[in-house]
């Protein structure tokens, strides 16, 4: 049984096209149609005409609450959710279609040494007269000490990354941070302190009982800041996500102090991605010790410069703390939302276990990964705060598990706070799947991995600020270009459903109404999709489990990815907290980042740039100072092709409005991969 995708730009002649790429896998005398746009009758038309028998069709119902596909069989109806199948909204031109057999995205992980001194890059195309500034980016930079390896890809020894843009010209300059973990691992030549995912180890040179009381000397956090940079005042701060940061010089890349925070906040640590306001205020959040000692999160606020000179940090207080929904178990903290008024907050059903952290990792050695684990049952939790004041709002927003990392932007809107979201399907951590081992794999084990891994999907949230108990059972948003939906339940809880701004194709596991089940003969098709005028095809093999009730969706031919939108960017300087447009991100095909990607989070329309064989980092937007558009300024990021002799690695810069190439400047040393960064002007 085949299905033919029917689009609104296709007309007959493409169609008998389609057809004909369609008779490959199926013959013609049971065909169904999928019509997003196309009427009943049309489809009869046509098939008609293609002298094929229309057994069955599907077409799309447009309604306000919700998007729900209908299956005609014969004389009877079905139904699913949107999910179930396949959706016509689905935009798959941001779906890579490059294989990396070569495997030159090892590359990245590939340890590399520091530079002594700038070196010039070779510039080609124009680079625009107003960009005068410095790219500054981080990252693992040293992958083993020695003959010790470090086993995940946070593990890294930090590394400093800046271009520098001067009339048209370019250089290039790294440096280590010189962190405690960096320099002792040096001096003693081994691994010194516990990574993310390494563990550290006693000193074998020294006597058994000397390595015996090693191990009770407390947790040594690290302070390898390799995940990313902002400024606080007039001073930049590399950091991870401990309670440590790294104050270094953006012009001499050069390593002032280190700043534990814990001196002057009441945090176990924040994360590596603050906010910051047009004033130079900063924001982040971290877990704490709230009261009985019950763990909690608090909002930070970090004041702008002062006129005084003296240290913001020193005037950095708690503005607000929201409560964590476990005592000892506080879930995993990435990024949080900021709009004008308030704070959103998502906690997720990934933790970690204190008591493990504070008694097993002292007794056996253990690292943070060791610390993790999933509630299965908890699914995700959205918080609310107002910023001026601070204060909580005991609003219970919940819905289905799933792994966040990157916020994209929030806003609010007619009574409404929406949330952009980059979500990985499910409660299994993602960072299972990023030790080096795997991402150093072939390509086709690469894929292997990635496909068991949480699925990403690009999603809107929209959380009522105006709730009332007596609307149980409603659909309380009302914006009318959403279909996402909060239904109040009776236990108090607003139930959260998302709309799908972008999710790729790839192999997962389908609820499906128990009507389905009457249909089970027809359990097993293979669909093609022609999108547009493109006639590359994609297979997919659904399988219907009447027992378990289940569909499940497999790829055929290996023409089906993993394809995630991440590393989420925006004009943030101006549509920060409002409502916005555009959003940059980088492309991972199972994992590996080979493109980079725009999308239009009200039409859903995508651009991509990539080129074979080419490994780009997180696209950061530089606004033009004549800026008309929300979208009027370049994308800068670092791309690396390790399969060119010369140059391997350069500095891109696109246009951010259709992701034309303006200019590269190239430099003749590979480029490890980089996380975050910023652009200073």
């Amino acid at each position: 049984m085949g299905v033919i995708y029917l689009h609104l730009f296709l007309n007959l002649n493409n169609i008998q096209k389609a057809f004909c790429k369609l008779s490959q896998f199926t013959t013609g005398s049971n065909v169904f149609f999928i019509c997003s746009v196309v009427s009943f009758r049309k489809v009869k038309i046509i098939g008609n005409v293609l002298g094929l028998n229309t057994k069955g069709f599907l077409f799309q119902s447009w309604r306000r609450s919700s998007k729900t596909l209908w299956l005609f069989l014969g004389t009877e109806r079905f139904w699913f959710t949107h999910t179930g199948i396949i959706s016509p909204q689905t935009r798959f031109n941001m779906v890579s279609c490059l294989e990396h057999p070569a495997g030159g995205y090892k590359k990245i992980f590939e340890s590399c040494e520091e530079l002594a001194e700038p070196i010039p890059a070779h510039v080609s195309g124009k680079i625009p007269a107003w960009l005068t500034g410095s790219l500054l980016r981080m990252g693992p930079g040293l992958f083993e000490i020695g003959d010790e390896p470090f086993y995940h890809l946070f593990d890294g020894q930090a590394l400093i990354h800046k271009f520098d843009l001067k009339d048209g010209h370019v250089t290039y300059y790294r440096r280590f941070i010189r962190t405690d973990a960096y320099v002792r691992a040096m001096t003693e030549k081994r691994i010194v302190i516990t990574e993310f995912g390494t563990a550290a180890y006693p000193d074998p040179c020294k006597n058994i009982f000397s390595r015996f009381f090693t191990y009770f000397q407390g947790i040594e956090v690290t302070d390898n800041c390799l995940v990313n940079i902002y400024p606080i005042g007039e001073d930049f701060y590399a950091c991870t996500e401990t309670n440590y940061i790294t104050k270094v010089d953006p012009d001499t890349l050069e390593t002032i102090k280190k700043v534990d925070l814990c001196n002057y906040l009441s945090v176990n640590g924040v994360t590596a991605h603050p906010h910051t306001e047009p004033d130079g205020t900063v924001y982040n959040i971290g877990n704490c010790f709230g009261k009985n000692m019950s763990l909690a999160y608090n909002i930070v606020k970090i004041p702008p410069p002062q006129e005084d000179k003296s240290d913001p940090i020193e005037k950095s207080k708690v503005l607000v703390q929201f409560p964590s929904s476990e005592r000892y178990k506080p879930s995993y903290i990435h990024s949080f939302g900021m709009t004008e008024n308030y704070f959103v907050f998502v906690e997720t059903p990934v933790k970690i276990n204190l008591l493990k952290f504070l008694t097993s990792w002292s007794i056996r050695g253990t690292n943070y990964m060791d610390c993790f684990e999933s509630n299965d049952k908890m699914g995700t939790w959205f918080h609310l705060a107002t910023k001026n004041p601070g204060e909580y709002m005991d609003h219970k927003f919940r819905t289905s598990a799933f792994n966040l990392f990157h916020h994209i932007n929030c806003y609010e809107d007619q009574g409404f706070v929406v949330v952009d979201l980059c979500t990985w399907k499910g409660h299994d951590f993602v960072y299972n799947y990023l030790y080096l081992a795997n991402v150093r794999q072939n390509w086709e084990e690469v894929k292997k991995a990635a496909l068991r891994a949480p699925q990403p999907e690009v999603r809107r949230y929209v959380l009522p600020l105006d709730i009332h108990r007596e609307e149980q059972g409603k659909n309380l948003v009302s914006l009318p270009y959403t279909t996402a939906t909060a239904v109040m339940c009776s236990d108090g809880t607003v139930w959260l459903e998302p709309e799908v701004l972008f999710s790729g194709p790839r192999q997962g596991e389908y609820s499906a109404p128990s009507l389905f089940g009457n249909c089970h003969k027809y359990s097993r098709v293979i669909i093609i999709i022609f999108y547009s005028f493109i006639f590359n095809y994609y297979c997919i093999d659904i399988q219907y489990s009447k027992k378990k009730n289940r569909l499940k969706v497999f790829p055929l031919r290996g023409c089906v990815c993993v394809s995630a939108f991440e590393f989420p960017q925006i004009n943030y300087k101006k549509y920060c907290g409002k409502n916005y447009t555009f959003a940059y991100g980088l492309g991972l095909n199972h994992f590996i980042p080979d493109r980079i990607c725009k999308l239009n989070v009200k039409s859903k329309e995508t651009w991509i740039w990539q080129e074979p064989d080419a490994y780009p980092s997180e696209p950061l937007f530089v606004q033009s100072p004549d800026a008309k558009d929300e979208d009027d300024g370049v994308l800068l990021s670092i791309v690396v092709k390790p399969g060119v002799t010369q140059r391997p690695a350069f500095l891109l810069i696109l246009n951010a409005t259709d992701l034309t190439e303006i200019a590269r400047a190239e430099v003749d040393v590979m480029i490890p991969v980089t996380l975050h960064g910023l652009y200073k002007p």
